[in-house]
């Protein structure tokens, strides 16, 4: 039972440390994924073919759904840390761990249903072509982005 206990422990701290250690970009990287990610909304909304009103509504929606999503994250590397140091006691309090969990776990749900809701918006503000489009672009860049992780 303490053999099981120890790899749990020892599992949950080496995946905490590789996250901690992807969290480590240092800002010129994080500049240059900034202006790629800006000239490619850019791209995508010539394509598209916006008009003003619509390039406003998204880019409030955008600035909305970036200040709920950096609040849960913040939330969830909180409660990371407190998991962190609840794993590293000597007597481990089941109960409170469990908590942890199931705070996180709520964080990430709302990430996702705040995502889903954030596609509806955007559906209303694009015409249904325009929309169609647009889900073609994200598809893509998905597919980039995974291409991109492959090979680092």
């Amino acid at each position: 039972m303490l053999l099981k206990r120890l790899i749990v422990l020892s599992v949950l701290m080496m995946s905490l440390s590789v996250i901690s250690v992807a969290d480590a970009n240092d800002d010129l990287s994080f500049q240059s994924r900034r202006e790629r990610r800006e000239k490619n909304i850019q791209e995508v909304y010539n394509q598209l073919s916006l008009t003003d009103a619509q390039k406003q509504q998204l880019e409030q929606n955008k600035i909305n759904n970036q200040g709920k999503k950096k609040d849960l994250y913040e939330k969830i590397r909180s409660y990371k840390e407190m998991l962190n140091q609840e794993l590293m006691k000597i007597d481990l309090d089941m109960t409170k761990i469990n908590n942890i969990q199931g705070s996180i776990k709520a964080l990430q749900m709302q990430i996702l249903d705040d995502r889903l809701n954030s596609i509806l918006e955007v559906r209303k503000i694009l015409t249904p072509e325009q929309f169609t489009k647009f889900i073609g672009f994200m598809k893509e860049a998905r597919q980039e982005r995974f291409k991109n992780d492959e090979k680092q």
